[in-house]
């Protein structure tokens, strides 16, 4: 029930800001967008659907990817489907990419 909540808040969301933020499904696909993804930033949101905070900061997300999406390329992925792909011990977690490495993070909503 909580997960269709999300995807129901994720869906007004991109409804209401356009879908700038992508939401990565496989952890080949996240690797794709990252060596693909040139000299661009990559933003990662890295969150659960149980995550208030989470959900909170969505929308914020959302606004910075309408406005920095021709620059910089937003990814949202649920790290209950991808454990172990992410070291995090806090949520949400931001990670920023460049040339597939990265090159920063911020943690927690603020």
């Amino acid at each position: 029930m909580a997960r269709l909540l999300y995807l129901v808040l994720w869906s007004t969301i991109s409804a209401v800001y356009g879908m700038s933020v992508k939401q990565v499904e496989t952890s080949s696909e996240f690797n794709n967008i990252l060596e693909n993804a040139g000299n661009k930033l990559v933003v990662v949101v890295l969150f659960t659907d149980w995550c208030p905070p989470c959900r909170r900061m969505a929308p914020k997300i959302q606004t910075m990817a309408n406005e920095f999406g021709n620059t910089v390329t937003f990814l949202s992925v649920d790290v209950d489907d991808f454990q172990g792909l992410f070291e995090i011990q806090h949520l949400p977690t931001v990670k920023i990419f460049r040339h597939s490495r990265e090159v920063g993070k911020v943690v927690g909503e603020n």
